[in-house]
């Protein structure tokens, strides 16, 4: 485990005094002083490659901690297969990556990513990640949680054709870890539970049949989407809209154009006992007439770069900005925007609602289009000081 490593200044240089010419033929060639022995070089290597700042393709990480690791070895005897550590396009019992004759040559990669497209049967990122395992074998199930919301790599292997050996290592964090002794699966699951609480009961609705694509245009199209699905008999329960019912993409706002009547055409949905679902994302478009932007800057709610100013990314409206749902202050002014009346402390919200209207959360790995691997840079700055390395993992779980 390593944490801010100071950077160690460069040696003062000093020039040597030119010998005088009656000594010039005396000179003795003086030897170069060994290089001291770097007890680290086996696992850091001989040079400080990166320690300090890494740049990948057109980005530059100014790692202002330096460099940083935590890493652990958890060993699961007498247990032959492990699950979990979602999200991968891997076979449900995680095949090796590492040891003879490994099935990957990748370690499991976790890190939130808005991959478009993926590789089958891959240990890439995906959109979510969760550091939990479980080993299963005929007598018993344990599992571990690994709380750390850094970028992780997990290697898999079995030493002895009935164990399995696991690496975990992670750029940041500190050493959280729960053991899950079981016995059993239904046990693995309520002691995660107690940990991390619950998952909420979704209403009975949501396990109907969706209407869902990029995208339906106008508040006429949704009517004829639903007349056509009762027209031909076919069962449909919710109708969902993707980011072009908003102005230039600013969410809580109708493109008037094409959805002037937003409030009817919700109620025409729910008349016949449906449901809407309307998208909004977590960036804003940086644009001073919009009010949740202008609102969001004057509360000083919103990323920051490493310089400390506004984070600026491209999304779906362009030019972006994004809330920093670590701020508690960015939590209360956000509830706001979706108040169905006015109330005190709400200064502007979605007008044209109504309670039949539920909300699509999407883009929260967060998803940069200009970013490194489509996301946000590792020195952006939330709340409280952290940089977005240590809580990368967390971002979509707060909004």
């Amino acid at each position: 485990m390593e944490h801010f490593r100071e950077k160690t200044p460069p040696a003062d240089k000093t020039e040597e005094e030119a010998p005088a010419p009656e000594e010039a033929a005396d000179q003795k060639v003086i030897e170069q002083p060994k290089k001291p022995v770097k007890a680290s070089a086996w696992f850091e290597g001989e040079e400080e490659d990166g320690y300090w700042e890494e740049t990948f393709k057109s980005w530059t990480d100014s790692k202002p901690k330096g460099p940083e690791s935590i890493s652990l070895d958890v060993t699961f005897p007498g247990h032959q297969h492990v699950y979990g550590i979602p999200q991968h396009a891997a076979p449900l019992s995680l095949p090796t990556t590492t040891g003879p004759d490994s099935f990957f040559d990748d370690p499991y990669r976790l890190w939130n990513l808005d991959v478009f497209e993926h590789e089958a049967s891959s240990t890439m990122s995906l959109y979510g990640s969760i550091p939990l395992m479980h080993a299963h074998s005929d007598k018993s199930t344990v599992g571990i949680f690994n709380a750390v919301a850094s970028e992780t790599w997990i290697d898999v292997s079995h030493p002895k054709p009935d164990s399995t050996l696991t690496h975990w290592i992670s750029e940041s964090g500190i050493l959280d870890v729960f053991l899950l002794p079981g016995p059993t699966p239904e046990d693995i699951f309520a002691q995660y539970a107690r940990l991390t609480g619950a998952p909420v009961l979704p209403p009975l609705w949501s396990l109907a049949y969706h209407q869902c694509r990029w995208n339906y245009i106008s508040s006429e199209d949704v009517r004829e989407v639903q007349k056509a699905f009762d027209d031909n008999e076919m069962p449909v329960d919710v109708l969902w809209l993707d980011i072009e019912y908003s102005e230039d993409h600013k969410y809580f706002m109708w493109k008037d154009k094409t959805f002037p009547d937003p409030v009817e055409m919700i109620e025409d949905v729910a008349a016949i006992g449906r449901k809407m679902v309307a998208i909004v994302d977590p960036h804003l478009k940086r644009d001073h007439n919009y009010p949740a932007y202008k609102e969001a800057m004057d509360l000083d709610i919103l990323v920051k770069s490493s310089n400390n100013n506004n984070y600026e990314g491209w999304c779906w409206p362009g030019s972006s900005a994004w809330v920093d749902f670590f701020n508690p202050a960015a939590w209360t002014w956000w509830q706001g925007l979706f108040s169905l009346k006015d109330k005190e402390g709400v200064k502007w919200r979605w007008e044209k609602s109504t309670k039949n209207l539920f909300i699509w959360n999407d883009m929260n790995e967060p998803s940069v289009f200009n970013g490194p691997e489509i996301t946000m840079q590792k020195d952006n700055i939330h709340y409280g000081g952290w940089e977005h390395r240590d809580v990368h993992n967390l971002n979509g779980m707060l909004y």
